[in-house]
């Protein structure tokens, strides 16, 4: 379909490599490619855009080589590049230079899509003698790139195979995870800076893995995740269990606080993901203005093309949108504007700062007026001192969320803080904490 050579092909020329090389010099590299978001494409338009776009994609990659390069599509979304003999630095260059081809939009008939790839490279002899220690090599050297954040190129670091077995493991453990549902959600809440009282709360996901004894940090699980096809699982368990708790809440008497749910941009790039939330605050009578979704500052700006469409159809069903992490990049708050939201949460790099340079505090005002004249609900993250609670208290017209105003904890636990607020009176933070 591809005009490219076949799996076997690509055999067969390693084999060639393999018996005319000299055991002390580099007589072959191979760079394996993947395409960023592919499965998308296919969800989206059709496998017969698909089938288009590969094609595009091998003449890109085939009018990036040298005559000493070949290409091969090895299945799927995956292509692969043996360089023969390459030049000292000849491997890295052509790897990046294919990244930086590929990531380029692409037309296929009235549709401009833009994909990106990564890129793992492995050399022979060095980083293996045979052609399957090589192309686990490189897809180790892969897997990297994709845990760094895509579009990028790596090339394979015998350290990195210890951390692949790791990594197969954790992922054995985290389809067991999802089978039994062995996950739980951990409440913190956020404060009107004011008076103290509960506004909202963030639903944070945890998982206690049984094999290791420990729990595992999202930052190490959801990438996981991620990569193998589970976060929309995932994602579905935290919509059904976090709306499952803001019913118990309301049946409880509590004044409608808000919950906010963090969802992976592969889940919000998935049309289904928004009648899936619409069931669940049907099924469980929860109106959907108490419900939010986060997303964070990076995934706004890299993924925009992917989630914007989904961020509109969740806000036209009444849910309220949050960007996260705002001012961990460079983004400005012009550019956020664009997108549909409807809250900006502060990232803790900035809130470190409050009351130690007078800087911060005029970027925290300037945020708070454009936020205000934009109609937008504004938080600052990572509040974890009375000074930093103070002076953003005298600001004004913001919430906070923090260690200093309370912790992550159990549904129970932070229901027992919100029955304890009387409707008249007014809470000092860090006083309900446990």
């Amino acid at each position: 379909m591809t005009g490219l050579g076949n799996r076997t092909l690509f055999a067969e020329t390693w084999a060639r490599l393999m018996n005319g090389g000299e055991s002390h010099q580099t007589v072959g590299a191979m760079i394996t490619l993947d395409l960023d978001h592919f499965k998308l494409v296919n969800d989206d338009y059709g496998h017969g855009v698909g089938d288009l776009l590969l094609r595009d994609v091998a003449d890109r990659i085939q009018s990036g080589l040298e005559r000493n390069a070949a290409a091969f599509r090895l299945g799927g979304d995956e292509f692969a590049v043996v360089i023969e003999k390459p030049n000292s630095g000849e491997c890295l260059a052509v790897a990046n230079a294919l990244v930086d081809l590929l990531s380029q939009p692409f037309l296929i008939g009235d549709l401009t899509l833009t994909i990106g790839c990564s890129a793992g490279i492995a050399s022979m002899p060095g980083d293996g003698r045979t052609i399957d220690d090589l192309q686990r090599a490189a897809d180790v050297a892969l897997y990297q790139v994709k845990r760094n954040g895509r579009s990028g190129v790596a090339h394979f670091d015998p350290a990195q195979e210890r951390e692949m077995g790791e990594r197969r493991r954790m992922e054995l453990d985290l389809r067991r995870a999802v089978s039994e549902e062995s996950f739980t959600l951990v409440y913190q809440p956020q404060l009107d800076l004011q008076t103290g009282r509960t506004t909202g709360m963030e639903a944070l996901i945890r998982w206690e893995n049984k094999r290791l004894g420990r729990m595992v940090p999202p930052s190490q699980f959801i990438p996981i995740a991620e990569s193998c096809g589970l976060i929309t699982l995932i994602d579905l368990w935290v919509i059904r269990t976090a709306v499952e708790r803001m019913r118990a809440f309301i049946d409880a008497g509590i004044e409608h606080p808000y919950t906010s749910i963090n969802l992976s941009p592969i889940s919000l790039a998935r049309e289904e993901i928004v009648s899936q939330l619409i069931h669940a605050l049907k099924r469980h009578r929860v109106p959907p203005e108490l419900l939010e979704i986060e997303i964070t500052e990076s995934v706004a700006i890299t993924e925009k093309e992917l989630v914007e469409k989904t961020l509109l159809a969740i806000q036209k069903a009444g849910i309220k949108v949050a960007i996260d992490d705002f001012g961990a990049g460079h983004t400005s708050l012009a550019y956020i504007q664009a997108l549909p939201i409807n809250r900006v949460k502060i990232d803790r790099s900035i809130i470190n700062g409050i009351g130690r340079d007078e800087s911060t505090h005029a970027i925290v005002a300037s945020i708070r007026d454009l936020c205000g004249r934009l109609g937008l609900k504004l938080t600052a993250e990572g509040i974890e001192t009375a000074e930093q609670w103070e002076e953003l208290r005298d600001l004004g017209a913001i919430e906070g969320q923090g260690y200093y105003l309370g912790h992550p904890e159990a549904p129970e636990i932070l229901l027992e803080r919100l029955q304890g607020e009387m409707p008249s009176g007014s809470l000092r933070p860090g006083a309900a904490t446990a």
